[in-house]
């Protein structure tokens, strides 16, 4: 490439001139960084973003109590016994594997309650709600609001429209008949109050209201429409509390679902577990060849152990 060319070439950064090289050298000089061992301490956590792989007995993340820690590593050391920096340092580190698992459960309890809090916020947003994301139950109800609204206009539902109802649920067909048997009993102990109704919408007396619903209560259209109301309202009520009982089930069964993290989190878990037993594992074992060396005990090879298929 000629000269010509290569001054041409957008991607190439001009140079620097001396004047700026000089100038940034005196900036970086009035930067020196923390100075104070508070400083240096926190400075030293500048990389850090989980804290599984701490190496220092003093470095402890955020809602962590060192105090804890630093008391852990001393029953440690008064039941290891270490003598030296050698097995002192086996047994700091094994301190420290020990701190890595307990993060390690946290982690997991978090990653559990992080699920929950999901499902408790699907929860409020009506994605467990007994018929509204249901496309069938939000039919069925639909239909038999419609048939409420129209026994309470005309005293009586439609052929057509309970078709439809039975249509859409074979359940419904079936148990239409109890459902009416019990608006019949109800009407039974409601008398009273449909004598009431009665005498209300045809201006007469009580009494000669009493004496229509005796000599033919099925005839009165007051009580056909009540009769005809508590039907439909029977048969929603037990929908609802059957969507209601199964809502609160496939609840459970979703919070049940998050009790083990999904696979991704659980390869993680089940990997740095495994890394940091094999660790502690390690200094468990070189601390005892290191003891029993200083006692003068006899301290068996070291085997290591290949399988191949």
């Amino acid at each position: 490439m000629s000269p010509q060319q290569d001054d041409r070439n957008p991607s190439k950064k001009p140079p620097v001139s001396m004047r700026k090289v000089e100038a940034n050298r005196q900036n970086a000089l009035k930067s020196t960084g923390p100075r104070t061992p508070r400083g240096k301490a926190y400075s030293r956590r500048n990389s850090l973003k989980h804290g599984l792989f701490i190496r220092d007995i003093d470095e402890c993340w955020d809602g962590e109590d060192p105090l804890g820690l630093r008391r852990y590593y001393q029953r440690l050391r008064d039941e290891l016994q270490p003598v030296g920096p050698c097995e002192e340092i086996e047994v700091e580190h094994i301190a420290i594997c020990w701190l890595r698992l307990q993060r390690l459960w946290r982690y997991e309890n978090a990653e559990v309650e992080a699920a929950n809090t999901s499902v408790g916020r699907n929860q409020e947003n009506g994605l467990y709600h007994p018929w509204i994301y249901s496309p069938t139950r939000s039919t069925q109800m639909s239909l038999l609001q419609s048939a409420k609204k129209e026994a309470e206009a005309n005293g009586q539902i439609s052929p057509e429209l309970k078709e439809k109802i039975f249509v859409e649920s074979f359940k419904l067909r079936l148990s239409w008949p109890s459902f009416e048997a019990q608006a019949e009993k109800t009407a039974q102990k409601k008398r009273r109050d449909i004598a009431m109704k009665i005498a209300q919408e045809r201006k007469m007396p009580l009494s000669e209201a009493n004496v229509l619903l005796d000599r033919d209560p099925k005839s009165q259209p007051e009580r056909t429409r009540f009769v005809a109301v508590e039907t439909v309202s029977g048969a929603i009520c037990d929908l609802v509390e059957g969507w209601c009982n199964l809502a609160r089930y496939e609840l459970q069964n979703e919070y049940q679902r998050q009790l083990i993290p999904k696979d991704c989190k659980v390869d993680k878990i089940i990997r740095y577990g495994n890394a940091f037993e094999r660790q502690m594992s390690r200094s468990y074992d070189r601390l005892d060849r290191l003891q029993r060396r200083r006692r003068g005990e006899p301290v068996p090879p070291i085997m290591s152990v290949r399988l191949t298929r």
